[in-house]
């Protein structure tokens, strides 16, 4: 098969630009220099509280990425957690700013997913930092 069309995936946190957001339109550009038909897929991350994070993972889940607008998409290439949970039959990875708490908490004493919808709101606050209330 040939690539033509390719689509870039990428969890975006409003607010926040950085090499990650560079990267992705980066990559999007020389895509299109070379002759790709390419595109930047963005939506939306919230990591705290930690009930969030499933639920955002499994959005990226809910898309179907296999076409748009009644034209195939050859190619599919997630970045940043959870950007790679997209369906598509030809998907790679490009993996930028992995979220570690996912695995390197997994098996320890505070594994990120511990009870997440099993606690109160009140208990389920995360230690140490605060995020920012506007």
């Amino acid at each position: 098969m040939t690539v033509q069309t390719v689509l870039v995936c990428e969890a975006q946190v409003p607010f926040v630009h950085g090499g990650a957001e560079v990267h992705v339109r980066q990559l999007v550009r020389e895509l299109r220099q070379r002759g790709y038909t390419a595109e930047l897929v963005s939506v939306p991350f919230k990591w705290y509280p930690k009930e969030e994070i499933l639920p955002h993972a499994a959005a990226w889940r809910l898309l179907d990425l296999s076409g748009s607008n009644g034209r195939p998409v050859d190619l599919v290439i997630g970045t940043k957690f959870p950007s790679y949970f997209a369906r598509h039959p030809n998907k790679v990875a490009w993996l930028i700013h992995q979220y570690r708490a996912a695995y390197e908490l997994c098996g320890t004493e505070m594994p990120i997913w511990a009870n997440a919808y099993m606690t109160r709101p009140e208990q389920s606050k995360p230690r140490g930092v605060e995020p920012p209330h506007t």
